[in-house]
């Protein structure tokens, strides 16, 4: 009944309206939500979600480590915390916003076996670029397109932090590189033809909007004041330049020469001035209380045997330091998360789980670098210094990184 394609499809209209008219993380389930739900139901299907359930996939043909670990992590995660929230608070819709990333974070075992056609990569990276374009305009809109201001002063988050998704970080290095190549790397028709001209300008023309749409959302990041995403992002486009440089070194000594010249006579040096503006806030809020915020968590665990052992469970709120002491039920690091929701025996399971994950991400490079260098971003983000491992398109980030390094998988190609 289903297909991989029809399942990658389902994924793309999830991901469109996901980035179109919802938010990273929503205050409240409506239509939007609902519909995407829908989607996320039909790429999955029944099958996968009882095997799943039902632990069948340690039972899996041919067995994959990671797999058969991750289908144990995924129990664990699940039942005791889930048994432990409900016990000691009740609040179901809190307990619900806990549950719901934790399916987005097990989307590759899901879908990791099953989307086995050879194009779905690429409508999983159609859908991580919609998506991503979509909360960038959709930022700039509510900044109003101040361009002007970038360099100047610092941008505001938005109401709905829509730039805290990982669709966003995605695009700003995967659009300028994927970009970059179809601009002047792309095999091109070497004949007269009125035909094979048209099709290489609308080719030109296409490298350049997707750099553009990709610059969008590099100086939404820089405007914003973003960080880490300035570091990882940033990080990943000098390896993609040191390596296009071996094959282009003019060409790459051009680009970057223009960027300088473009950075000189633009008013008020906008990346310069987005460089000093974090060094400011770094001045100013240091890492924002991430240390305290660990703190908390540890203070909290170890004040109870069952705390430490299997957490505080799903629906548990914390006093963060890094929220101004609010009540809310989440850390901005993955395993500080796990340890307080799910105790030690979670946070372990899950580390073992990632550790399998391992020789996935080296093939990955292996396999495809330039896609790589795009989903390490947010990869790392989230893992380590964001809640995004908690929204949607960080699953998708996940399940890409397992199709492109499983075994066995055919690679995307441009």
């Amino acid at each position: 009944m289903f297909d991989g394609a029809f399942q990658s499809l389902c994924l793309l209209f999830a991901l469109a309206l996901y980035g179109g008219f919802s938010a990273p993380a929503p205050s409240d389930i409506g239509p939007t939500e609902i519909a995407i739900a829908a989607f996320l139901t039909f790429a999955v299907g029944p099958r996968a979600f009882i095997a799943l359930l039902s632990g069948a996939l340690l039972h899996a043909s041919p067995p994959f480590l990671w797999e058969s670990i991750g289908c144990l992590s995924f129990h664990i995660l699940l039942w005791l915390p889930l048994l432990r929230g409900v016990a000691m608070h009740g609040d179901l819709n809190a307990i619900f916003r806990d549950l719901a990333p934790l399916l987005y974070l097990f989307l590759p075992l899901l879908l990791g076996r099953r989307l086995t056609s050879s194009n779905v990569l690429s409508i999983l990276a159609a859908g991580m670029t919609i998506a991503g374009i979509a909360f960038t305009l959709r930022w700039w809109s509510e900044a109003p397109w101040a361009l002007w201001a970038l360099g100047r002063r610092p941008l505001n988050d938005g109401t709905q932090y829509l730039l805290n998704d990982p669709s966003v970080l995605f695009i700003a290095v995967w659009l300028p590189c994927w970009g970059w190549e179809r601009l002047f790397f792309a095999p091109t028709k070497e004949n007269t033809h009125t035909y094979s001209y048209f099709r290489n300008i609308l080719r030109g023309l296409f490298g350049l909007s997707m750099i553009a749409l990709g610059g969008l959302s590099i100086l939404a990041l820089t405007g914003a004041v973003h960080r880490t995403a300035m570091i990882l992002g940033g990080a990943s486009c000098i390896l993609y330049l040191a390596r296009v440089g071996r094959r282009a070194p003019l060409l790459t000594l051009g680009a970057v020469g223009a960027v300088l010249i473009l950075e000189q006579i633009a008013p008020g040096q906008p990346l310069l001035g987005a460089l000093q503006h974090a060094a400011d806030k770094t001045e100013l809020v240091g890492w924002n209380a991430r240390t305290a915020e660990i703190e908390a968590v540890l203070a909290c665990v170890t004040a109870d045997p069952i705390s430490f052992i299997i957490g505080e469970g799903w629906g548990a709120l914390i006093a963060n330091p890094a929220v101004g002491e609010w009540r809310v039920g989440y850390t901005h690091s993955f395993f500080s998360y796990l340890l307080f929701k799910t105790g030690i025996v979670g946070a372990l399971a899950t580390a073992v789980w990632v550790a399998t994950l391992v020789p996935v991400v080296f093939r990955m490079f292996q396999r495809e670098f330039l896609l790589s260098l795009a989903l390490t971003p947010p990869l790392l983000m989230g893992m380590f210094l964001h809640t995004s491992f908690k929204y949607l398109s960080f699953g998708v980030v996940l399940l890409m990184i397992v199709l492109i390094g499983r075994e066995g998988q055919a690679s995307y190609r441009n």
